[in-house]
Parts: structure tokens; C-alpha cells; sequence
């Protein structure tokens, strides 16, 4: 256990799912941490953001080619204070700024945890107070870093920013052309999107359950599947997306994935078999559909 967590009780911790930056419109996001969060932002500011212990040592580089002297360590934690004090009275962001305060409150991040550490080694009476400053600076810095790199962002109305990166047109239009081939076969590789509704398919009384089921309800969930694909396809040429639009969005990346997993002979457990040459670019497709699939969930998962 770190001095760090030995001083912060985890249970006071913000939730990660909550974002502290929310896209206002196509350019504007707001800076909206929550109050208690503000309070705690507010406190470090004015108490520990501009001076560091004085034995605190710290290089200007991995190689350690030369330590910075507490007058310097002064100076760049006054800049990085100044910047997140003007941010959070100011409340408004756009790309650029963001990357500023990304850097500026992940540097202080930084500077205060190593800060801490020597703190929590001296005794110092203050050190659980400040583990609570370092979270939250470490929190924000996280917040940063997410909007400015994922593809989905959350707007205020609800509705969510698209963000899409060059390739990600191509490997979605891959991903729905490839179900929508496969949706009108019986090829094997699309068993994963049909599971047996009755057991596990092994027994014979659950065999003729299932195909009772698929006479029932296949087509159904087929319709339901291209119904997907084709609100997909609408967004590629959009820059905002409906909560449902990017459900669709979600469900359709993961079939591909799973997809061209069963063609790749990738396991439930994500065990990936030696590869072909002819195999190793749908591999790739597979590894950025992934990616893809990670930033949707998150983005729906912030509107919890």
C-alpha cells in the first residue's frame, strides 16, 4: 500500500463515470466539476498549489539529466495553478484550451503526488487533506485527457458529439457491409449474434427448442439487426448522434467484432491464434473496432 493510499479513503472518491468537462455545442465544452469537487480544487489552490515541500526533488527528464530547484518547481507550479484558477472562474473551454488545461492540471497532478509522498514520510499533519487535493487533481487531469482523445462526447442536451478519426469511416463501413452479407447466410461466423435460447444447444430436447425459436423470432432479430446497421450507416455522415443512434452504434461494432473474431478463431477468452498473412489486417480491423466499441460504451455509460 502507497502513502497515498493509506491517507485517502476510496470511498470518497468521485465517481469516474461522471464527467467533470460536457461539450456544450460543436465548439464550446464547460468545465463542470462537482460542488464538493470545487471546494476541494479551491482549497488546494489556495493552500499547497504553489509550494512544494522543500526537500521535494524532482528531474526535468526520465534520464535525469538535471534536477529542478525549488525555485523552478515554484514557478511551474504557479503557472499550472494560474491556468486551472483561470479555467474553473472562467468555466468555458474549446479544443485548444483544453489541451492548456490538460497539461497544466496533469502537470501539478504530478508535481503534488510526488509532493505528497514526501509529505506522508515527514508526518505531515496536513498530508490526508491533501490526498484529497491530489485526487481530485488527478481526476480532472483524467477527465482531460478523455474528451480531448475520445471519438463520442457527450453534449448538455443529451445528444452526443462525433468526433470521427480518418480511418474510422472505412472500418465502419467494412463492419456493415460484412453483417449485412453475412445476415442473409447461414455462414458460421454469425452463430456468436444468434445464441441458443434454451441451454446450451448440446441437448437434443434444447435442439428442437431452438429451432422452434428461430422459426419464432430469426427473422425478427435479423430485421432488428439491419435496422442497426442502416441508423450506422446515417451517422458516418453526421457529426451528432441520439442516445439511441449511438446504441445502435454500440451493438453494431460489437457484432462486427465478434464476427470477424469467429472468422479469426479468437476464443471467448480472447486467446488469439497464430495468424496468416491474409489474416493479420482483419486482425487489425478487429483491434481498431475495439477501440471504436471502448470510447461508445463510455460515452453511453457517462449518460448513467
Amino acid at each position: 500500500m502507497t502513502d497515498f493510499e493509506a491517507g485517502f479513503d476510496p470511498f470518497d472518491a468521485w465517481d469516474d463515470d461522471t464527467p467533470w468537462i460536457v461539450q456544450v455545442d460543436d465548439h464550446q465544452l464547460a468545465l463542470t466539476p462537482p460542488h464538493d469537487a470545487l471546494d476541494v480544487l479551491a482549497t488546494g489552490l489556495e493552500r499547497w498549489a504553489r509550494s512544494p515541500h522543500e526537500r521535494l526533488q524532482l528531474s526535468i527528464d526520465d534520464r535525469q539529466t538535471r534536477t529542478l530547484t525549488l525555485d523552478e518547481l515554484e514557478q511551474i507550479m504557479g503557472v499550472c495553478a494560474d491556468t486551472l484558477t483561470h479555467f474553473l472562474r472562467h468555466g468555458l473551454l474549446d479544443e485548444s484550451t483544453l489541451n492548456t488545461l490538460g497539461d497544466a492540471v496533469g502537470t501539478l497532478h504530478a508535481i503534488s503526488e510526488f509532493d505528497l509522498e514526501q509529505r506522508f514520510g515527514d508526518g505531515d499533519p496536513d498530508a490526508g487533506e491533501r490526498a484529497r487535493w491530489v485526487d481530485a487533481l488527478g481526476h480532472l487531469a483524467g477527465d482531460c485527457a478523455r474528451t480531448a482523445n475520445t471519438r463520442f462526447r457527450l453534449r448538455r442536451d443529451g445528444s452526443f458529439l462525433l468526433r470521427w478519426r480518418p480511418a474510422d469511416h472505412a472500418l465502419v463501413e467494412h463492419g456493415v457491409a460484412e453483417l449485412r452479407r453475412l445476415l442473409t447466410t447461414d455462414d458460421a461466423a454469425i452463430a456468436r449474434l444468434f445464441p441458443p435460447a434454451y441451454g446450451d444447444g448440446t441437448a437434443e430436447e434444447d435442439d428442437e427448442r431452438n429451432a422452434g425459436w428461430n422459426i419464432l423470432a430469426r427473422s425478427e432479430l435479423i430485421e432488428s439487426r439491419i435496422a442497426a446497421l442502416e441508423a450506422v450507416e446515417s451517422l458516418l455522415a453526421s457529426t451528432t448522434a441520439t442516445p439511441s443512434q449511438m446504441s445502435a452504434l454500440m451493438r453494431t461494432v460489437n457484432d462486427a467484432r465478434l464476427v470477424f473474431g469467429t472468422q479469426l478463431g479468437i476464443d471467448d477468452d480472447g486467446e488469439v491464434p497464430k495468424l496468416s498473412r491474409s489474416d493479420r489486417r482483419l486482425h487489425r480491423v478487429y483491434e481498431l473496432l475495439g477501440s471504436l466499441l471502448y470510447d461508445a460504451v463510455q460515452a453511453l455509460r457517462s449518460t448513467l
